[in-house]
């Protein structure tokens, strides 16, 4: 949906519904992450994110459970999943003061282009990723 002025507002929800997010405008910059803590977290080969600042988020629905992990680096990160079915809705770092990130793909549409690749040092040999996609091994602000 707009508000007229080329602002899209967009909601990411887990599997069951129960647990959701409502941002408005474009994401900050979105990436892949094949860390050892997104495979893990997603059960999957890389997670994807779409970073927005604070004020973006609109609404959040539900009642998450929030896991709190550190990183390599001693920061911390905190996931908001659903309890009932499970699936990491969003999440806040101590590295990216002010911006909240989400699962990408939630929102169930076809507009995520990552910005950059990172961890990919820790990707499946199998996984590729398009060449006009940066890669790195973190962002510069680090995990």
């Amino acid at each position: 949906m707009s508000d007229g002025v080329g602002s899209e507002t967009r909601a990411a929800a887990c599997s069951c519904g129960a647990v959701s997010v409502e941002v408005r405008g474009a994401p900050a910059f979105q990436a892949v992450c094949s860390c050892r803590d997104c495979q893990s977290r997603t059960g999957s080969a890389f997670g994807t994110s779409a970073y927005f600042e604070a004020a973006q988020v609109l609404a959040r629905r539900g009642e998450p459970t929030v896991y709190r992990r550190m990183s390599s680096k001693g920061r911390w990160l905190d996931f908001r999943f659903c309890p009932t079915c499970g699936v990491s809705v969003w999440w806040e770092a101590e590295f990216l003061p002010g911006k909240v990130g989400v699962a990408a793909t939630l929102f169930g549409d076809d507009a995520f282009r990552p910005d950059g690749a990172y961890f990919c040092a820790s990707k499946p040999d199998w996984v590729s990723f398009d060449a006009a996609i940066p890669f790195g091994l973190g962002p510069t602000t680090g995990s």
